[in-house]
């Protein structure tokens, strides 16, 4: 990103102690790319919190990477500096700086030998929202620091202040070299008023009260961790104390969250154990700390020792209750501390050495804490993510290097395929040389900065294979394989000829598969690879008088493919009942879903996977059991309305409710109704829907008590939608009116898809007048304001639209009124705007 490109080679500076400014001239473009290395950063915070400002003075201490270092560059993005210090012992020497906006270069007072130390003192205001850039992906790069106004006390507006550091917005709130291969101790003291608790990173190490009734805390952490890891957070929180083998555990909630902490972050501890045995390494921190914030734009951010969490998990336990994406969040972020924030990607390219192991340790955690089926299930919706973005058209390799903004690499290939490539690795050299060389690589690498041959390394040592084939087709190749497979038996030779073909568009995949037998009840195993674009594999019969039931082509279901299998239908059914795991069944369901309209023995087949243990397919079986099918339905629908009143998970309920609400059969009506009361708020949302099809005057009468609960405004406010009724006009306002300020943002866009279904001027204008104060009430840090007004023009093009077509002369006139109050309002939106 151009750091670290501009080296000073400039004369040394004059014996006078006056700062002047350095031109551009004086850094060149052709030195070294490492010229300094953090060890120490000092840093003493406090805010402006109307202004949005940072008030900081930062100590940092830097070992010279080269012979004779003379000069220093810095990030520091949008910074007003008053000052640059040499700090020596008690005294400070003034030192020449100049600032880009976005680095600071500093001349230093002579040149420093390679590995000798020296310490800058730098005061400074930083003004994060000067700082252009919106949002792409789970980050945004530019912007480190957010002020967001958290309601009002008796003592005027509160305001929450945390920081997103990935990828490179740490300098948007302290000076540092902002490059993940960096790595510093710090202490952060940071001055807060009194009723308002700090988080940061590592242990507390004190606290003082001030006169004026602010109290500064300070922060320390000893072990040295990368700038985009450096966090804090402030506001009006509670802390719930929990602890692991003698370490603070802490959960840092709003008040009116607080209560819900151990419901949520109670199993933090047993995660702890959890992973530290599995891996071989000890939780490598002082203590953990998680925190839930308002309006974070992502799920969650590992950062070191105290990970910070969104919207996600700032709802009640009815609201989290079946929602998956609550469910792995924490375990993914825990995953982190050791890989990501212990051992660290050495630049933005090889990001998979962080995200791909989050992703495979939430697999991790999901098969000791729910079981392997579980687990299983969660790999492989993963994998279906990848394969939906690389059906889209973006898929690159593993280890991406020719990215054009870091953003790209936050996807579905880093994260979801890489966290299934790794459990393909698992598979492939065994559970005690996996785990072996993860030991390793943790030992070897900690508090150090990587590359994924540092992992190869780790790999190669543990198995003694060499490895450069998988990781040439996995980490540095994009694709995965589609496999057509296909079986020829020959009872009279005791054999079968397995094709396999490879039709994937490039080179082809080197596979090593294991395919299991099945024979009278009896496994057996052999092992094949796949290296041609076409293959015939002939096995011989584990008893050569009898065909086997069952040829089981990738045994282990962990090869990241897509496959068409060429098995009859009992086959599958066979592999249901005797091969059993997970996608072993998933596989056997989906044959059955397709044929279920032309089988009976497939329709038959759906009644066990309507019943299997694993909620997931449970789930699946009903969401694609074809109820529009007359028979079907008359032998299924009455099992999938147990399902939706008692099934012990509540995605299924939540599954078999949106499927009997498909049918618009007021039989369900009661249904419906009852599961209003469910424990959780996926399965009231859907029956909410399911009512209001069949009964919007109940569905109203039902829905009122819900009224007021946020968790459930994005259902009503879709109710509301379908309806098309002016009457909800201002009960819909109301729940947008209430919001947090990104769902505001969020629920003006619905609103004015609402509005498209009204044919009404009075509740148009109305609407629009209160679109516009909702609107100027969000902080302009968080409004997209172009975005909104690029909505309201697809409002007036869609009501123009209308009129073109419309021939009354009456409903012209309303179109016109309609139209003309719309382009009223861009046009005081655009005012607005500048």
């Amino acid at each position: 990103m151009g750091l670290l490109t501009n080296v000073c080679r400039s004369a040394v500076i004059a014996a006078c102690l006056q700062v002047y400014r350095l031109s551009a001239a004086a850094f060149p473009a052709d030195a070294p790319p490492e010229y300094a290395r953090l060890v120490h950063t000092k840093l003493d915070i406090s805010f402006d919190y109307p202004q949005h400002l940072v008030h900081g003075k930062a100590w940092i201490t830097l070992q010279a990477a080269l012979p004779r270092q003379d000069s220093l560059i810095l990030d520091a993005k949008s910074m007003d500096v008053t000052a640059v210090t040499l700090q020596k012992g008690k005294e400070s020497l003034p030192l020449p700086y100049k600032s880009t906006g976005a680095q600071l270069l500093i001349k230093l007072d002579k040149p420093y030998s390679k590995g000798e130390q020296y310490t800058v003192h730098i005061a400074y205001t930083a003004k994060p929202d000067a700082l252009s850039g919106g949002l792409a992906g789970p980050v945004q790069t530019t912007k480190g620091i957010y002020f967001i106004p958290a309601g009002k006390d008796n003592e005027g507006p509160l305001f929450q202040v945390w920081t997103q550091g990935e990828t490179s917005g740490a300098s948007s709130w302290f000076p540092t070299i902002d490059k993940p291969d960096q790595r510093s101790t710090s202490e952060i003291s940071i001055t807060v008023p009194a009723k308002y608790r700090s988080l940061s990173n590592g242990v507390l190490k004190g606290q003082l009260e001030q006169p004026n009734g602010n109290r500064t805390d300070t922060w320390s952490m000893t072990s040295p961790h990368a700038p985009y890891l450096f966090m804090l957070a402030v506001g009006k929180f509670e802390v719930v104390h929990d602890t692991w083998n003698g370490l603070p555990v802490d959960y840092y909630m709003e008040p009116e969250y607080s209560a819900y902490a151990k419901q949520i972050f109670g199993a933090t501890p047993k995660m702890l154990s959890f992973f530290s045995e599995k891996l071989g390494y000890k939780y490598p921190w002082p203590g953990y700390a998680q925190i839930v914030v308002k309006d974070y734009f992502s799920g969650g951010m590992e950062n070191t020792t105290a990970t910070l969490f969104g919207d996600l998990l700032r709802r009640n336990p009815r609201a989290l209750l079946g929602d998956e994406d609550a469910k792995w969040i924490i375990p993914h972020e825990l995953f982190h501390q050791w890989f990501g924030d212990l051992v660290t990607c050495e630049e933005w390219s090889q990001l998979a050495l962080n995200e791909s192991f989050a992703n495979f340790g939430e697999v991790l955690w999901g098969e000791y804490a729910f079981g392997k089926d579980a687990a299983h299930h969660h790999s492989y919706e993963m994998m279906l993510k990848y394969f939906q973005q690389q059906k889209e058209g973006h898929d690159h390799p593993l280890i991406y290097k020719t990215y054009k903004d870091e953003t790209e690499l936050f996807d579905a290939v880093t994260y979801e395929k890489g966290g299934n490539i790794l459990s393909m690795l698992r598979d492939l050299v065994g559970e005690d040389k996996f785990f072996a060389a993860l030991r390793s690589y943790l030992s070897e690498n900690a508090f150090k900065a990587v590359d994924a041959e540092d992992l190869r390394t780790a790999f190669e040592k543990a198995s003694g294979s060499d490895l450069k084939w998988f990781w040439d087709q996995w980490f540095y190749r994009d694709g995965f394989p589609v496999l057509d497979i296909s079986y020829e038996y020959n009872d009279a030779a005791g054999t079968v000829a397995i094709k396999i073909a490879q039709q994937q568009k490039g080179d082809i995949f080197i596979l090593p598969l294991k395919v299991d037998l099945y024979t009278n009840g009896k496994r057996t195993t052999q092992d094949i690879k796949v290296d041609s674009r076409t293959q015939v594999f002939t096995l011989s019969y584990p008893d050569k008088n009898t065909r086997p039931a069952l040829v089981n082509v990738d045994a282990g279901k962990q090869l990241i493919c897509k496959k068409t299998d060429k098995k009859t239908l009992e086959t599958f059914i066979y592999q249901y009942k005797y091969a059993g795991n997970y996608l072993d069944r998933r596989e056997a369901l989906k044959a059955c879903v397709q044929a279920q309209d032309t089988s009976v023995l497939a329709r038959a087949f759906l009644r066990t996977a309507l019943h299997d243990t694993n909620d997931g397919l449970r789930k699946i079986a009903v969401q694609y059991t074809d109820l529009e099918n007359g028979d079907t339905r008359k032998t299924y629908a009455g099992i999938i309305d147990s399902l939706a009143r008692y099934d012990t998970e509540p995605l299924v309920r939540q599954a078999a409710v949106k499927a009997l609400r498909s049918l618009k059969d007021p039989a369900y009506k009661d249904l419906f109704v009852q599961s209003l009361k469910d424990s959780s708020y996926n399965v009231v949302a859907s029956a909410l829907i399911g009512l209001n099809k069949l009964d919007k005057q109940l569905a109203a009468q039902q829905l009122t008590p819900f009224l007021e609960d946020n968790e459930m405004a994005s259902t009503i406010l879709d109710i509301y939608l379908g309806n098309e009724d002016p009457k909800d006009n201002q009960s819909f306002l109301s729940i947008v009116s209430r919001q947090r300020d990104r769902q505001k943002q969020d629920y003006l866009v619905k609103y004015l898809r609402y509005l498209a279904t009204l044919n009404d001027v009075d509740a148009i204008d109305y609407g629009l007048k209160q679109f516009q104060q909702i609107a100027a009430s969000i902080d302009d840090q968080l409004m997209d304001k172009k975005g909104m007004l690029g909505n309201l023009e697809l409002l007036a093009g869609f009501k123009m639209d209308l009129l073109k077509k419309t021939a009354g002369k009456k409903e012209r006139s309303s179109l016109e009124k309609q139209v003309a109050s719309i382009q009223q309002t861009i046009h005081d939106f655009s005012l607005n705007m500048d």
